[in-house]
Order: C-alpha cells, then structure tokens, then sequence
C-alpha cells in the first residue's frame, strides 16, 4: 500500500492537484476520509490512483483526469463509504478504470472512458442477504461514454478478459454507450455478470467484435438480470452471440431490445441458452422484441404470469369464427407430404384427417401454420411420424404464431393404440395464439387444447408456445395420457389443466416452462417417472417415480421478514386421495427477485396423502404438509387404511418441516431418515418442530412410530412432537442442537416410548434423558415415555417400563391396588428383559435396530 499521499485519519480535500510520476499508488486511504477530489490530474502512476480500502469516509472524485495508471485509476476495497466517480476522463488504466468492493453505495455517471484495459468491475457489493438492497441512484453506473477501450488483462483468473466484470453484485447500468471495444486473445465476454443482479437499460453496445457473447451471465439460482432497451447491434460470427446464459436454472428477461433485426429466427440466432444449447444453460426470453432502433416503441406484453390464474366457463373453445374461410374435413382426407395451412381446418363428426409420412419419406412431414390458424376436431384426427422423422407444426411466418389444435368433446376417442384420434411422434412448435376474447393468460390456453375427448398422446415435443404447451379442459369422463413427451420453453405451463377428467404422464419431461410444469385446478393428475426441471413452481396431483429438481420460484414480494404470507407452492397436490412414492425432489430453492434472498416455500402440500414411501427429499429449501383424512366408517369391522410414511429420507433442507396431519385413520411411521436439516424459521423458532404428527391413532390403536432416525437437525427447539396416542419403539434421536428430542401434547399417559436411542447416554443417565423429553402438561415425565432407552454402547438400559408409582387408591382398598401394581410391575420389566435378549444379535453388543449406524444400516439395504 505505498502512496505518494496516505491518509490515516482526519479529512483531506483536493482540488486542481496534479499527481504524477509515482512509483507506488496515488492515494491511499486507510482511515479518514478522502472528502472531495476535484479538477485533479493523476498520471503516470504506477499502481492504483485512488485506493479506498476499508471502514473510511464517503468520497466524490469529480471532474478529474486519470492517465496510464498501471492498475486501476479508482479501487475499493471492503469500503463502507459512499463513492461517486462523475464528470471524470479515464485513459490508458491498466486494469478496470474503475472497480469497486464492499457494501457501499457508488455512482459512476457521466464519465469517458478510452483505450483503457477493462472499464468497470464489482466485486461483491450491496448483495449480503442481511442487507436491504441499495436504491438505483446507489448502485448505477450510468451515462457513461465507453467508447475505444480494451478488455482487462490483468486483474486475476476470475475477472480478466471482460470490459465490465460484475460479481456478487447489485448493479443499474444505464444509458451508456458501449462501442468499438477491442477484443484481445485472452477475452469472451464484452459485459460479464455471474451470481449477480444486473438491470442494463437502455445501453447502445453496437460495433464490438470478436467475443463470444457480447453479455455473458453465469452462476447460480441467484443470479437476474434484466436486459431492456438495448442496442445490440454487434459484428456477431458464428457461433458467437449477443446474450449467453450458462446460469442453469436461470431465466434471463431479455425483453424489449433491438436486436439488429427484427425477425424471430434472427434473435433466436443470436441468443445461447437452453434452446440451442442443452441442460448446461438456462432461458433468455426474448420476445416481444423492439422492431426498430426505437426504444419509444410500444410493444404488446404479456399479464402478470403471477397472477392467479382463473377460467372462465364460457371460454371460447372453438377458434374457428362464422367469417373465417375454412378448410373442411368430411369424409377421410390423407397428407403426407409438406403443406402450408393458411385458413384454419375444420374436421367434422364423420371426419378423418391422417398426416403422416409418405413410404419413401426421406425429410419427414412439416406442416407450415399461418398466423392465427388453427385445428378444430369433432371427428377423428391422426398423427403420425416416427422417432427420425416427426410430424413437425411449425410457424409459416417466424415472427407471428400459430393458434392451437383443438379436440371436442365429440371427437372420436383413441381406442388401441393406433385406431380413433391419437398423435404419435410428433412435435408442435412457435403456437398458442391468444384467440379468445378472454384476458389473456398463459396458461389458459395452449397449442394442443383438448376439451372432454379420449385422447393419447406419445413420443411428441411442445416447445415455445406463446400460452401453455397443452391445455386441458372439462370433460368428466374423458382420460387424456401422455407418454414419453417433452414440454419445454412455453410461456405459460406445459400443462395446464382444469377439469374432472384423468390427465395422465408417464415419462415425460417438464423442463423451462415460465409458469407451472402441471398447473392443475380441481382435477385427477397421475404422473409417473417424468422429470421436472427449472420451471416455476407448479400444482399437480398424482406422483410416483418422479424427479423434481433445480426449480426456483421468483417471489414477486421482497420481504425481509419471513412471514407465512411469503411462502409459496412448489408442489401442490390438491384434496384428492394421492400417493407418493419413490419421487426425487432435490435442489429446489426459492429466492427473492430484488434481494436474492433464499427463503422457504411450501416443497410439498397435500390435503388427502395415503401413502409417503420411498422418497428422497435432499437440498431443497421448503417444508413439508400433508394431511390424511378418513371418514367415518359405518361397521368398525372395516377400519379405514392406515396412512404410511415409510422409508423416505429427507437430509440437508432448510427452512424445513415435516407435518402430518392425520384424522380417521391410523398413522404408521417407520424407517424414515432426517438428517442435517434446518427449520430457520426465525419468526416461528419455538413453534416448529422438525417432524411433527397431530393425530394419527384409531380407535383404541396407537400411532405408530418405529425405527426412524432423527440425526443432527437444528435450528429449532423441538425435533419430534406428537399428539396423539403414540407407541414409538427403536427410534435414533440425536441432535445435539436441538434442546428437546421429543414432545407430547396432550395426556402424557397417551404416549409410550422403548427402546429408543436418545443420545450418547448410559445406563444410570436417567436425569439426562428425562431433560431431553417435554411435556404440555405440568407434571414429571412419565417413565413409560423412555423405558429401556438404548445406551450409548448399543445396549438396553433395563429400565423399567412402567410408571414408578402406583396410582393412589379412591376407594379405600389400597393394599389390593398396591399389590396389583407391583405384580404388573414385576411383569413388565421381566417383559422387557425377554424383549432385549430376543433382540440383541449374536456376536454383536447392542439391540437389532438401534445400536446400528448409518453406514452398516446403508450396506445391508
């Protein structure tokens, strides 16, 4: 930290200063403050011209003029204060001309900067989660003329080769103009931004060449940026872009920018993202786009894709209009090669429609759909192509989207797998034009739209839909399936539903939608083994053999209190009697649109859930609800089902419950695992249990709750509360951070707890046992809640199982009931006695379930 100036205290104002020739920095201020710098030359200096590093005062630098610096002209370092760099000349710096670190406010506006190597840096400001994000006017970087400078190449592995580098940082960059940069061999991103939040407005960033994305965005789930009324006019090659977006599970909105064109293939040519370049990239939306260099321009947009999505009974399901020319299917009609539908196609009652392949068909069949166009079906309509060559429906006009193919309630039904209507290999792309005189949603309409007809669907790709990819609607008795099918990019859900039909997925894949993945209202939804990745939290009913991963919800709300009226569904399972069984659902974090904030949503909701088996729950951030209720029962003959949690494990979550509320019916609760994870419910602390059961006893037979593991939780007071007539036999408890194991609310005579494990205690550490269990009512802890606890060394404690004390007499015989009690005494723990010989193995101290670890328990499964 050499200077020609240091500054360690006090105050310092400079003004018409000129600083030259210095074989260290400039400036360095390590405490005080640097207050003003104005019409201030630095030149030749060799190292940094400003270094602001540490708790120091705010500092405005106007007006100045900064000249082969060898470093940066302005760096800071962990700064607290407020800076503004404005008016000033930045030339010839040898890294960013300026950079800033720490959790102060900076504003760089009306600067020009040339033939310097890298403009601008931000390194981890104004982001701390415990901070409320700074204003625009704090953060910009704006009116600035970049025009002529380098890329940095200099500064370390993660920040060189960019002209501007923003990392972990929240950043307004407006208005400025961003030209004819000089790309060098070691650079790929003219405007790099990674785990950041970047509003860049209103730019002109035109005549670069040479990099591989003019705007490159990486990182995490935390990352947004904004991109609107852009310029981007750039010499782009081939495989060279405009925008990059290799932030996995990131939506990037990039709309409302001039392009350089105006066509749709065009933009999509310019954008790298999931689209064209796989799983290792997430989405750019780009449309609607400016059709002008024109940022006056009035472009249509979408509602609020938030909103609460709503139906309409008299919604108008036939697209086809009484002045519409149309082309009429009555008898049998057979395409197989390339057409272009330009007026809609009406196939009625008695009509069959075929499109498929031609025998030698070598490019397969694509039909060409005109704008607004559309598919209306009350006979019968087959599609068919094969993996090689689907029957592809495609936009006519690029720029203008298709309407939707729309099957009635009297269209004929698939009956086989090749007879009636159905659709096989296929894919529908660029459709779902908003034809009702309705609000537009997205998701109340789509490019296949089916309403009360039989109908399956298999090995076919719905992709870029302007609404939904699939809507489904009414029809009680109608069954719509969908088999190895791929719902991706649509700006509404891929499947929205509203009905009281069966809609049916089996292995299909739900992957960027903007919405839902399934948006379901009042309905029955099975899916089995599909994969659902990095759309917006949706609803569906039915799951088994799924995989939910990697999917992030966008709070419109930036609250900083974690309140219940901030949490949000990622699943939502309906009041349908459902199962779940051997489902994935991991990675799923919600975060803040502004501040970036993680916070907790709903992982799972269900009102009517019979079973929970077999499922792995891991690194979401969300809690669990389920409830289980049975009516009443006309014969006790004929109890209803036991709901059964079963074999699940769920580790390393945060802000993280599991509730259960059972009625009606018994709960059997066994071998599940939860490890390692954190309520971090500040506002709810004392309130929410790690795993919680209200209910679950039947009649006169308990809850059950049998050797699950309940390991290195936190972040809460309680681990386990119950509530209700439990038994809870060969249970792990340990979680050292949590102060109690277990609580009971309720009679404490209701619950009966041995041979569980409570922690590393032995044999004469009652007291410490007892500490670890609470009760609602006042009162000692019944000794029947931890008889023959296992011990640290895998064995039982012999303790007995019954209450010490005989209850005292009321009606005067109290040496009959004195006797009565100690001969149920003496039975009890000769019975608990027989039950730990029968349960220890040979060759190996301690009992057959608790005393084994994690590991040994992994490798016998």
């Amino acid at each position: 930290y050499g200077a020609a100036i240091t500054i360690s205290g006090g105050k310092l104002e400079m003004d018409s200063v000129i600083l030259q020739h210095s074989h260290s920095n400039g400036i360095v201020v390590r405490s005080g403050q640097l207050q003003s710098v104005h019409k201030c030359t630095f030149q030749n200096i060799f190292g940094v011209g400003i270094f602001l590093y540490g708790s120091v005062g705010d500092t405005t630098i106007t007006e100045c003029h900064f000249q082969e610096c060898s470093a940066n002209a302005v760096l800071t370092t962990w700064y607290s204060g407020a800076l503004v760099v404005a008016g000033s000349e930045f030339r010839e710096s040898g890294r960013y001309a300026v950079q800033v670190g720490g959790d102060g406010p900076f504003r760089v506006a009306e600067n020009t900067f040339r033939t310097n190597a890298g403009v601008f840096a931000c390194r981890y400001n104004s982001r701390e989660p415990t901070r409320m994000p700074l204003p625009k006017e704090k953060t910009f970087v704006g009116d600035n003329d970049m025009r002529s400078n380098a890329v940095d190449r200099a500064s370390d592995d993660w920040s060189r080769g960019n002209l501007i580098y923003v990392h972990g940082c929240l950043v307004h960059i407006e208005n400025n103009r961003i030209e004819e940069t000089m790309k060098s061999s070691s650079a790929k991103n003219l405007i790099n931004v990674f785990d950041a939040e970047a509003h860049i407005i209103n730019n002109t960033i035109s005549q670069n060449s040479g990099f591989a994305n003019t705007i490159n965005i990486g990182g995490g789930v935390g990352t947004f940026v904004h991109l609107q009324g852009n310029y981007l006019e750039n010499a782009v090659q081939p495989n060279e872009y405009e925008v990059g977006n290799e932030a996995v599970g990131v939506t990037v909105d990039a709309r409302r920018n001039w392009w350089g064109c105006a066509n749709e293939t065009c933009i999509l040519g310019k954008v790298l993202d999931f689209h064209n370049g796989g799983d290792g990239f997430g989405v750019v939306q780009t449309q609607p786009a400016l059709s002008a260099r024109d940022r006056t321009e009035v472009v249509p947009d979408i509602e609020d894709v938030d909103s609460q999505v709503w139906w309409s009974d008299d919604f108008d399901l036939d697209p086809l209009h009484d002045d519409e020319v149309r082309y009429i299917v009555e008898t049998e009609d057979l395409w197989t090669a390339d057409k272009n539908v330009t007026q809609s196609v009406w196939i009625k009652k008695n009509g069959l429609l075929t499109i498929t392949l031609a025998s030698d068909a070598v490019n397969g069949t694509t039909i060409y759909m005109a704008p607004n166009t559309n598919f209306h079906v009350e006979g019968t309509l087959q599609i068919l192509g094969s993996a090689a060559m689907p029957v592809r429906f495609v936009r006519l006009d690029p720029d203008a989207p298709w309407g939707s193919i729309t099957f009635a309630s009297g269209a004929a039904a698939t009956s086989g797998e090749y007879s009636g209507s159905y659709i096989r290999y296929a894919n529908f792309e660029g459709g779902g034009a908003h034809m009702s005189k309705q609000p537009f949603n997205p998701s109340r309409a789509g490019m296949l739209q089916v309403a009360g007809a039989d109908l399956s669907v298999a090995h076919t790709r719905f992709l870029h839909s302007t609404t939904s990819g699939v809507a489904v609607r009414r029809g009680a008795a109608a069954t719509v399936r969908f088999t190895n099918c791929t719902f991706a990019q649509n700006r509404g859900s891929g499947v929205a539903y509203h009905g009281s039909a069966w809609v049916v997925c089996s292995d299909c894949a739900f992957v960027s939608n903007q919405q839902f993945g399934v948006m379901l209202t009042r309905g029955y939804f099975n899916v089995t083994a599909s994969v659902f990745t990095h759309n917006q939290p949706g609803e569906v009913q039915q799951f088994v053999d799924n995989r939910v991963s990697h999917n992030e919800h966008m709070a419109a709300l930036d609250c900083w209190a974690d309140t219940t009226a901030d949490v949000h569904k990622l699943l939502s399972l309906g009041s349908g009697p459902v199962v779940l069984r051997a489902n994935l659902i991991a990675g799923n974090h919600p975060v803040a649109r502004a501040s970036r904030q993680r916070r907790r949503m709903d992982l799972l909701t269900g009102d009517q859930v019979l079973e929970l088996s077999d499922c792995l729950i891991i690194d979401s951030d969300g809690q669990v609800t389920i409830g289980s209720v049975a009516a009443p029962v006309q014969s006790w003959e004929a109890p209803p089902e036991p709901f059964r949690m079963e074999d699940n494990v769920f580790r390393d979550n945060g802000f993280f419950q599991v509730l259960a509320e059972v009625s009606g019916r018994r709960a059997l609760v066994s071998r599940n695992e939860l490890i390692g994870n954190e309520v971090t419910d500040s506002t709810a602390l004392h309130a929410l249990p790690v795993f919680e059961l209200r209910g679950g006893a039947y009649d006169r037979q308990p809850a059950n709750l049998t050797n699950n593991h309940f390991l290195g939780n936190e972040n809460t007071l309680v681990a386990v509360r119950l509530s209700a007539r439990t038994w809870a036999r060969w249970n792990w408890f340990e979680n050292p951070f949590v102060k109690y194991e277990l609580e009971f609310v309720g009679d404490p005579g209701l619950f009966a707890g041995y041979l569980n494990y409570w922690g590393r205690y032995g044999a004469k550490d009652e007291a410490l046992v007892v500490a670890r269990l609470k009760s609602s009512q006042e009162g000692p802890i019944p000794p029947r809640w931890y008889g023959n606890w296992i011990t640290r060394d895998g064995t039982p404690s012999l303790h007995a199982l019954a209450d010490v004390e005989a209850a005292p007499a009321e009606d005067g015989n109290s040496i009959v009931n004195l006797f009565h009690g100690l001969v149920l005494l003496g039975f009890l723990a000769a019975l608990g006695l027989l039950l730990a010989l029968f349960l220890r193995e040979p060759g190996r101290p301690g009992g057959r379930y608790a005393a084994l670890d994690l590991e040994e328990r992994a490798a016998r499964d």
